[in-house]
């Protein structure tokens, strides 16, 4: 099938050339009929917010506001911030390292074994820094969104690191071995940039914007209040006494699909709070001027497209170095078991920081991205956006249950097989 030039730069991440554009939304926001769904945003969360409070005084004599969640999500957080800075200061010492690495290959006649010797320490690495930040989250009992957060950071600085090696050793293996110029700058403004593919150089604005700025730090923080207040009166309200009281399967049914908008209202939150305001900020600082980081994921009609254009940061890094790896490398020309370990990466990485941050162990991320193999397929945009929204109705449900499960029915036992049952089908 054909494509044009638009859409076969984000089909091959290898060919990306990085361009000045701004993000799909910040273009939407320009059309008159667009902006009346923005302009409304402000209202509907005023009323939100009056609801909140009406109904916190109703029940506890105080209007909250949906604080309450907010400052248990985000517990600890100067933790977090302690633990980040370990991070980013291992993460610069990749650079040093691999500064070392290019120095001695350039000296030493054993060069097989100086690759075999620092790929050796990168794996390393790699495996001590999970296994150290997933211990300090169970350890200082971060929140939820601290430890989201923390963790999501991890997996960022990994991929980063990893981007940045597999980039420049090529130029290192060449026939010369002379290897492109290092530079710490570059590679320091990289860390920040809100992309996972190393260059020299990207396409820089001329000027910050900050006003731009602050209308999307105020607009993250009122998703923030807007999300807690959501989750409060429906998940939350109806499941915090999972395990104190007896729950039948058509009951939780019949709450999920009671609130089977907050499916699709949840993925735009992501959507916006994440990929549009908290990259554009990044990106705006930097004056990182490329700014296409997702597509028109809501008119997707299949698995396949939706993945490409949800997030394109990372699904750019996925194709680059683990399908394009797996399918020319370690599976030639089998496509679909490349594809097939691309999407189990993906999912377990979710799951992890999932299950982490909850103290739980439910591999849905896993499962759902797996099961996109048996639905890619299927080609109608109304029957992916309804499944799409339904799987994240389960998701919410499932991770819910299974928290307060936990909550309120702690185990006595503390064995690995009692950390891996779903407590919530015998709690």
């Amino acid at each position: 099938m054909k494509s044009n030039g638009k859409h076969a730069e984000t089909r091959d991440p290898s060919k990306k050339v990085f361009s000045e554009r701004e993000s799909l939304l910040t273009e939407l926001k320009k059309d008159k009929h667009f902006q009346y769904v923005f302009n409304s945003c402000p209202g509907i969360f005023c009323f939100s917010m009056l609801y909140s409070a009406f109904n916190d005084y109703e029940r506890d004599g105080w209007a909250y506001f949906g604080s309450r969640l907010v400052l248990a999500a985000f517990a600890r957080f100067h933790v977090a911030l302690f633990i980040w800075m370990g991070m980013f200061l291992s993460c610069l010492g990749v650079y040093f390292v691999f500064v070392c690495w290019a120095s001695l290959r350039k000296q030493t006649q054993h060069k097989k074994l100086i690759d075999g010797i620092f790929a050796s320490l990168y794996l390393l690495y790699a495996i001590g820094l999970q296994c150290c930040v997933i211990k300090m989250n169970f350890t200082y009992g971060l929140g939820g969104a601290s430890s989201i957060a923390l963790t999501m950071e991890m997996i960022r600085i990994l991929m980063k690191s990893y981007s940045f090696i597999r980039t420049t050793v090529p130029t290192h293996l060449g026939a010369g071995g002379k290897g492109t110029d290092l530079s710490f700058a570059r590679y320091l403004y990289f860390l920040f940039a809100p992309t996972l593919l190393y260059r020299d150089v990207y396409p820089r604005s001329k000027r910050i914007r900050w006003g731009f700025i602050v209308t999307c730090l105020v607009e993250m923080v009122m998703i923030i209040l807007f999300a807690s207040i959501l989750l409060e009166n429906t998940y939350i309200h109806h499941f915090r006494d999972y395990g104190l009281k007896k729950f039948t399967f058509s009951r939780i049914c019949a709450i999920s699909l009671q609130y089977f908008v907050v499916g699709h209202i949840t993925l735009i939150l992501i959507c916006y709070f994440w990929m549009h305001n908290y990259m554009n900020i990044t990106a705006e600082l930097l004056r990182f001027s490329d700014r296409k980081f997702y597509e028109d994921w809501w008119t997707a009609s299949s698995a396949d497209e939706f993945l490409r254009k949800w997030n394109i940061v990372v699904y750019e890094w996925l194709h680059l170095f683990i399908y394009k790896d797996c399918y020319e490398h370690l599976a030639p020309g089998r496509r679909e078991l490349s594809r097939f370990v691309t999407l189990l990466l993906a999912g377990f990485y979710h799951d992890l920081v999932i299950c982490v941050s909850f103290r739980l162990f439910l591999p849905m991320f896993t499962l759902a991205y797996v099961n996109l193999i048996l639905i890619r397929n299927l080609k109608s945009g109304r029957i992916f956006a309804t499944f799409s929204a339904n799987e994240v109705i389960l998701f919410l449900t499932i991770y819910t249950i299974e928290y307060y499960a936990r909550e309120n029915c702690p185990s006595a036992s503390q064995s690995v097989l009692d950390v891996l049952k779903p407590r919530f089908l015998y709690c």
